[in-house]
């Protein structure tokens, strides 16, 4: 790997970008730099590649640059930096459409659907999904729409859809790293919906198939996923060793590691839920990009003013949660404001 890495950067350095993007591209560079845990340095190069392209000094054809922008938005993706992460989805969208290809059309718009709904914009994701179905009469008959489909209605917290969605998604997928992403999304809408052993059953599938194949960028999605469904169960000595394991491979990849605000709760860590919750809320200056988070970050803030007992700041920020979740159709916390608000009713 690292002489590959050695070369692009040697290239880029030189000027000579047409020389480091074949050995980018052909190297298949992009994947294992998401699997060894180098999404930074991945960034770093697109956008040395991007400096270029602006100055005029790289001139990639259609699809390398639907390629490029792909690599960028997986990259902020890892490195939750969601400003990037939208704005290099959408221009792969849009230079797929350049193209005039169905399938890429579809397959890249789904994507960027997805995007839009685990930004907890929804509202979006749906109507980009809809217009997608208006425009191409086989659109299901597409792998990427079936499963993106299945993410923004997870994100719109529509658990029994998605179930039906993402399971055939599964069947049709013949990529193991897709296999593995979607059945960890279909056992997190399994535990939402209530149904935790069969959620439990396809996690710990996810679980060893990701181990099997050697995927260890995806175990941190499944051990969180974990620690909901040990939530859900009220075992929260068992979420916080799901947890530390989550934080520990984290921290092993390069990725972004912080603590679960409902886990602390759980554990009566009050103070550091408010600590870790309260930066993700917008002010007055500035909204936030990433709407989910601050619907999560509302409710946590709910439950911790609660254990607090502060009621009145618990029911605001709770009211403020669901404004929210009717402004942008983001409903994939929709358990979690009924538990909370049946809770606060007692």
């Amino acid at each position: 790997m690292q002489p590959f890495l050695d070369a692009v950067g040697h290239y880029l350095e030189a000027g000579n970008h047409k020389a480091a993007w074949d050995i980018y591209s052909n190297k298949n560079v992009d994947n294992r730099l998401q699997e060894l845990g180098y999404a930074q340095l991945l960034l770093d190069y697109g956008r040395a590649f991007e400096k270029a392209l602006k100055g005029g000094h790289w001139n990639p054809g259609a699809y390398d640059l639907i390629f490029f922008y792909q690599c960028l938005g997986l990259a902020c993706d890892a490195l939750s930096l969601d400003k990037g992460n939208l704005e290099y989805t959408r221009k792969q969208y849009e230079s797929s459409r350049k193209t005039g290809r169905e399938d890429n059309i579809i397959g890249n718009g789904a994507i960027l659907a997805q995007t839009f709904a685990s930004l907890g914009r929804v509202m979006e994701g749906e109507a980009l999904i809809q217009e997608l179905g208006g425009e191409f009469p086989e659109v299901e008959k597409n792998e990427h729409f079936l499963s993106c489909s299945g993410f923004v209605k997870f994100y719109g917290g529509q658990y029994g859809e998605v179930v039906s969605l993402l399971q055939k998604a599964v069947e049709a997928s013949i990529d193991n790293r897709n296999k593995i992403a979607w059945k960890t999304y279909l056992a997190k809408a399994q535990v939402r919906a209530g149904d935790l052993e069969e959620g439990e059953r396809v996690l710990k599938k996810a679980e060893k198939e990701a181990k099997e194949f050697h995927i260890p960028e995806l175990l941190p999605a499944i051990y969180s996923s974990f620690l909901l469904l040990s939530l859900k169960k009220g075992e929260a000595g068992e979420a916080r060793s799901w947890e530390e394991k989550r934080l520990e491979l984290e921290t092993q990849l390069g990725l972004p590691a912080e603590e679960d605000g409902f886990l602390l709760v759980a554990e009566g860590n009050l103070d550091g839920a408010i600590h870790i919750a309260e930066p993700y809320l917008s002010t007055e200056t500035e909204e936030k990009i990433n709407k989910l988070d601050e619907i999560s970050a509302l409710l946590i803030l709910a439950r911790a003013w609660q254990g607090k007992g502060d009621r009145r700041k618990a029911v605001v920020y709770l009211q403020d949660a669901e404004d929210l979740m009717k402004k942008t159709g983001c409903y994939r916390d929709k358990d979690r404001l009924k538990e909370t608000s049946e809770s606060l009713s007692h």
